[in-house]
């Protein structure tokens, strides 16, 4: 991040005035003036300005200066999410969309940056900017745009709506962002009833069955607050004993944040001598014993409780795009929420198990724009710029 330089803002104001006042621009010391200043600093400047001229430095500088000099210095001088919010709509007026530059105003916004950059659009444009995409956008393309504007928990609760809509349940889908909204499923429960008006245990409840849905259900109704106060050697022997009482391993799996079941697993292993992850999944696969009457969709459940978001993320995008054909609205709610702080394990574990690089898996399994978005948010924000 640039140093901020200390000024003096009422004398830089003064020569901001008198770079544009009379015949003709000043444009090396309005530059100056304007392009070393960070956007705090700018934000400290234009309200000066206006107090000390009563005229609005932007429109000003709009009226003295032209073309790309024109729009470089007003987007020095706008807050960055305003600006953000014109260079989006600056992509999508007119006749035809600027899909390169719309992507890389899109890709890797933080959920405060989303939320800043709708409230931004409609304020400077009286626009909504989902219509707006959808009205310029169709298709895989449109989700995905859409996707990188809705924070994560919007697009999780979307993801389970579309798991359980219409004619069937994708159980896959469902199982997949259960687990991911884990953490985060008090919220998700409430972006979820925002959606459709009803409650997701009641979804669950109509649209599977048994021991998978009283799964599911503690799932969906897990407190994303919840702490776990008992010592780790407790639950290693919780652990045990959830091997042989289904009961204990559902209360286990599901109460459990995934950096407490990381360090309990661990002190299993080393208790123990196995991971439990292999136990559970050797377990599942049995002909006879503890889990043999549960039904597979359980048994699926349980063992990717016990990934880690790292590892979840990495096997649910590598089942996305293995195999015939593409899972392009999986795919889409994947990488359009990868977080940030997990780039480099998520692309380093997910060439360590697969042999190819991500960005280089979906660029393979995808085309035209909705690739280069999909491409474009699986890099690091350094690379997709």
């Amino acid at each position: 991040e640039a140093e901020e330089k200390p000024f003096d803002i009422e004398a830089d104001c003064a020569a901001m005035k008198e770079a544009m006042e009379g015949w003709g621009t000043d444009e090396t010391k309005l530059t100056q003036m304007i392009c070393c200043k960070s956007s705090k600093q700018m934000e400290d400047v234009n309200a000066k300005f206006k107090e000390l001229y009563e005229r609005d430095l932007l429109e000003w500088v709009q009226s003295e200066t032209s073309g790309y000099y024109k729009d470089t210095l007003s987007g020095c001088i706008r807050h960055p999410m305003k600006q953000l919010a014109h260079a989006v709509r600056h992509c999508m007026k007119g006749w035809g969309t600027d899909d390169e530059g719309l992507i890389t105003c899109l890709v890797h916004l933080e959920d405060f940056k989303k939320e800043a950059l709708i409230k931004e659009y409609k304020a400077e444009f009286g626009r909504d900017i989902f219509a707006d995409i959808k009205s310029d956008t169709s298709g895989a393309y449109e989700r995905a745009l859409c996707s990188l504007v809705k924070p994560a928990l919007q697009v999780w609760a979307e993801a389970l709506t579309g798991a359980m809509k219409g004619l069937g349940t994708a159980d896959q889908l469902l199982i997949n962002f259960m687990v991911l909204a884990k953490e985060d499923m008090m919220a998700v429960r409430k972006e979820f009833f925002k959606i459709n008006n009803k409650l997701l245990e009641d979804w669950i409840e109509s649209e599977t069955s048994g021991d998978y849905k009283n799964t599911l259900l503690m799932l969906a109704g897990r407190n994303s607050e919840e702490t776990i106060p008992i010592a780790p050697v407790y639950w290693a022997q919780r652990c045990k004993d959830a091997l042989h009482n289904v009961d204990t391993l559902k209360d286990v799996l599901v109460t459990m944040p995934a950096t407490a079941i990381k360090r309990h697993t661990e002190l299993y292993e080393a208790v123990y001598g196995a991971p439990l992850k292999d136990e559970v999944e050797k377990k599942c696969k049995a002909e006879s014993g503890t889990f043999f009457i549960f039904t597979n969709w359980w048994k699926h459940t349980m063992a990717t409780l016990l990934y880690m978001p790292v590892e979840l993320y990495v096997r649910n995008l590598w089942d996305a795009m293995h195999g015939w054909g593409t899972d392009e609205y999986t795919l889409t709610g994947l990488v359009c929420t990868l977080p940030e702080n997990l780039y480099d394990e998520i692309h380093g574990l997910y060439e360590k198990q697969h042999g190819r690089k991500l960005v280089d898996h979906i660029a393979s399994e995808t085309s035209f724009s909705y690739k280069k978005v999909l491409t474009y948010q699986a890099m690091k924000w350094a690379e997709s710029r």
